[in-house]
């Protein structure tokens, strides 16, 4: 409510004028009318005709005012807008409609009239793909209708626009695969002018650039949230979005494969794109109605946003750690220690929800003592270890003969890594 307060005085700072002028005269009022039933039984009865009007005019101020502070904040037309798409297969679909069908068609009623180039040029749509870029609607082949001079027919006409362009959106294929978020707004920030509206629709879970959630511990470490704003307004200035205003739709909201946030760290997401923005002298409204259908169906097979909550499960078969029959040696140690490397960038990232690492080896059946398990297990410790991961953090176990069927498949060793991260719950 706060910011909804905020913005609606930062449009409009003489309403915070008027609701303070009026609220002192209904409070500096409250003792006299208090005092006058005291004396006469009745506050009302005997006070003077004009002070009954200013205070009457003063409470309905005071309350209009109050009521209109508090309504959900919606920003003013503008000519200009521009519209960024999580479309990767990790992102929702977007969905034009509801309040953001509205901020299109009012963007297209400002150009009534005017050619088809000219309603294109105003409504640029960003790609959030890892290098974010406009997507040309006059190249998709879109069939757009100008804007008739009749109002009626201007809003409908607005509105088959608007289900063409979701038609073609929601057809095409991202470039790439991952998404990049923040320097899409940048991008999107070079392609209108100053005074325009930036709006984001989708998860906000960047694996990329500035905000980058999948190879950093951004949802889990509020030190490492806290540096990266900093250096976001170090890089960018302090002034690079003023008089921009960037709107999030469904920012922290989640479609499958990727995973599903928790209340507290959608709070999180929220609060790194709010912070960020306003570091960067931008205005944010951020509607957490989830603007977005299923995810985009892509060709791409693209990983995941880890969101730090539950155990992660790792196996690395013969494939990956390929060991000297009957021994605990790596054929090829750098291959392995590649391997293993992403256990390394886990740590890294998320050391401080890590309780612990359980390696479990397995071996296909060979003649011998059943002791190459462990010795196996021990092997890839002492890997993890050289990655920089404390050995009391690591347990190694050896399991005996592998659980499979096929000597191929038992030669695996199995990863747990157990976390407590208390922002998972809802």
């Amino acid at each position: 409510m706060i910011d909804t307060i905020a913005q609606h005085l930062a449009n409009k700072p003489i309403l915070g004028v008027v609701f303070a002028i009026a609220l002192i005269g209904v409070v500096l009022s409250i003792p006299y009318f208090l005092k006058q039933k005291k004396l006469y039984g009745s506050p009302f009865e005997f006070a003077p005709k004009s002070r009954k009007v200013w205070t009457g005019i003063a409470c309905v101020v005071t309350l209009g005012i109050g009521i209109y502070l508090t309504t959900p904040y919606v920003e003013p037309p503008s000519d200009e807008i521009a519209i960024i798409l999580g479309n990767t297969q990790n992102s929702p679909a977007p969905s034009i409609s509801g309040d953001l069908s509205e901020v299109i068609s009012s963007t297209m009623l400002a150009h009534k009239g005017e050619d088809i180039d000219t309603i294109i040029d105003s409504i640029r749509f960003i790609s959030a793909v890892k290098q974010p870029d406009v997507i040309d609607l006059g190249k998709t082949g879109v069939k757009l209708s100008t804007i008739s001079h009749n109002t009626s027919n201007a809003k409908r006409d607005a509105k088959r626009n608007i289900t063409a362009i979701e038609e073609k959106l929601n057809s095409l294929k991202p470039s790439d695969n991952g998404a990049n978020y923040f320097e899409a707004i940048m991008e999107a920030r070079s392609n209108v002018k100053p005074g325009s509206r930036i709006i984001v629709i989708g998860s906000g879970l960047s694996d990329s650039g500035d905000l980058n959630f999948s190879k950093t511990n951004l949802l889990t470490n509020e030190e490492t949230r806290k540096n990266t704003i900093q250096r976001i307004q170090e890089k960018y200035g302090s002034d690079h979005l003023e008089n921009y205003s960037v709107e999030f739709y469904g920012l922290g909201d989640t479609t499958a494969p990727q995973e599903a946030l928790s209340n507290i760290q959608k709070d999180i997401v929220r609060d790194i794109y709010k912070e960020s923005i306003r570091k960067l002298g931008g205005k944010v409204t951020i509607n957490t109605r989830t603007q977005a259908g299923g995810s985009v169906a892509t060709e791409y097979v693209v990983g995941t946003t880890d969101t730090g909550c539950g155990d992660i499960k790792l196996v690395f078969d013969d494939e990956d750690l390929k060991f000297i029959g009957d021994k605990a040696i790596f054929i090829d140690e750098a291959s392995a220690i590649k391997a293993l490397s992403s256990i390394g960038t886990i740590w890294n990232a998320q050391r401080d929800t890590i309780e612990h690492i359980q390696i479990d080896g397995y071996t296909a059946h060979y003649p011998g003592a059943d002791t190459l398990s462990q010795e196996r297990a021990d092997t890839v410790k002492k890997s993890l270890v050289g990655l920089g991961i404390p050995t009391d953090k690591i347990t190694a176990t050896g399991k005996g003969y592998g659980p499979y069927k096929t000597d191929a498949q038992n030669r695996t060793v199995k990863v747990n890594i157990s976390r407590d991260n208390k922002q998972c719950a809802n």
